[in-house]
C-alpha cells in the first residue's frame, strides 16, 4: 500500500475520494535533496516507491491539465506540514522529561529577569517573605527555592526603575500538584485508548482468520467424505466384477477384497 513518507497517509478509498493523490520523489537531485530534507527523517533515504501525499502541495505546484491524472509540475515543492505523524515513534527516538520542581521553575524564572537586567545595574532585592511558625514577615535574601512575590529596584544612571511584582513561578508555569496528576492521568487515558484500539483490530484480524480456517475445514471434510464413498462404490464394483467373471469359466475362487 502506497503511504505518505512525510505524515504517513495511505492510500484507501477515503483519501481518494478525498482527492488525494500521491507523487514519487523526483529524480532532479536538487529538487529531490529538498524533498527529503522536507520529510526531516535523521538518516533516511528514499526508496523507489517511496511518495508524498498531495497535502504538501500547494495548489500551483499541480498540473491538472488532463482529466485522468494529477501531475505535479517540475519545479514542485512540498510547503505545507501535516500535524498527523503516524508512525513518529519509528522516526524519532523518545526522551522522557520530568516535570520540573518548584525551586527548578523558580530557578527560571529569576534567570530569566537577571537576563533582562543591563550588566551596568545594580540591584538591590526585597522579599517579603512568611514563616511558618509565626504570621510575622521578615526581609530576607532572595533564594531560587522559595516561593515568593519580590520588588525589584534598579538604579541605572541615576534613575529609578521599578519592575512590576513577579507572579510566583506556581502561576506563571502553572504547576501545581492537580495540574500535574490531571496530565499525567489524560496521558495514560491516551495510551489505554491507543491500546485498545490495537487490541480490537487484532481480536477481529483473528476472526477472520478462524473462520477462514473454519470454512477450509469444511471444505475438507466435504471432499474425504465424498472420496471415502466413492471408494467404497469402487471396491464392492470391483468385487462383484471378479465373482461374475470367474463364475462364468466354472472356477471356484475365494477372493478378500
Amino acid at each position: 500500500m502506497v503511504s505518505c513518507a512525510a505524515c504517513g497517509c495511505s492510500q484507501t478509498k477515503t483519501t481518494k475520494d478525498k482527492g488525494m493523490t500521491f507523487h514519487k520523489f523526483p529524480k532532479n537531485e536538487k529538487i529531490r535533496k529538498f524533498w527529503i530534507e522536507f520529510v526531516n527523517r535523521p538518516n533516511w533515504t528514499p526508496a523507489k516507491q517511496s511518495c508524498l501525499c498531495s497535502s504538501h502541495f500547494s495548489q500551483e505546484c499541480f498540473d491538472r491539465s488532463s482529466s485522468l491524472i494529477v501531475r505535479l509540475r517540475e519545479n514542485a515543492l512540498p510547503t505545507l506540514t501535516v500535524t498527523r505523524v503516524k508512525y513518529v515513534r519509528s522516526f524519532y527516538e523518545e526522551e522522557c522529561f520530568s516535570e520540573p520542581s518548584t525551586s527548578q521553575a523558580a530557578q527560571l524564572l529569576m534567570q530569566e529577569v537577571e537576563a533582562n537586567i543591563p550588566k551596568s545595574a545594580t540591584c538591590n532585592f526585597t522579599v517579603n517573605s512568611k514563616n511558618q511558625d509565626d504570621n510575622s514577615q521578615v526581609s530576607t535574601p532572595i533564594n531560587s527555592s522559595q516561593f515568593v512575590d519580590c520588588k525589584i529596584e534598579v538604579k541605572v544612571e541615576n534613575q529609578d526603575y521599578i519592575f512590576a511584582e513577579a507572579p510566583s513561578p506556581i502561576t506563571s508555569l502553572q504547576l501545581t500538584p492537580d495540574d500535574t496528576t490531571r496530565l499525567f492521568l489524560e496521558r495514560k487515558l491516551n495510551e489505554m485508548y491507543k491500546m485498545d484500539k490495537i487490541k480490537s483490530n487484532k481480536i477481529r484480524y483473528l476472526q477472520k482468520k478462524n473462520w477462514a480456517q473454519k470454512k477450509k475445514i469444511t471444505a475438507l471434510t466435504t471432499i474425504v467424505a465424498d472420496l471415502k464413498s466413492k471408494n467404497v462404490f469402487l471396491k464392492s464394483m470391483a468385487k462383484q466384477c471378479l465373482v461374475q467373471q470367474y463364475n462364468s469359466n466354472d472356477h471356484t475362487y475365494h477372493y478378500t477384497i
